[in-house]
């Protein structure tokens, strides 16, 4: 979520590049998944996520689709969906999509 190459954030910037060069390949199917926040068990701490998963999870049912916690177990069956579907052109998982 909130890919663009010519984001001033970084993080964002890098991701969007990135999907740009991915297009530039001319995959005969390329589906990209654009989650948020992505939910699940962590080996590490990163203080940041922690507190935004702790917000998300109260706030979660009020908060639109988009914004909410997306389960990474969610994030892999529908990467796998994807890669076994093989739909022609350039698809896009939306983090909405993903909850």
């Amino acid at each position: 979520m909130a890919a663009n190459p010519q984001s001033r954030i970084f993080y964002n910037q890098v991701k969007g590049e990135l999907e740009a060069a991915l297009k530039q390949l001319n995959f005969a199917s390329l589906t990209i998944a654009q989650p948020g926040l992505i939910g699940g068990k962590r080996n590490e701490f990163r203080l940041g996520e922690s507190i935004g998963l702790g917000i998300l999870k109260v706030l979660g049912p009020i908060l639109p689709k988009k914004i909410r916690i997306n389960p990474a177990q969610r994030i892999a069956q529908a990467m796998l969906q994807a890669a076994i579907q093989q739909q022609p052109g350039i698809h896009y998982i939306s983090s909405a999509e993903l909850n």
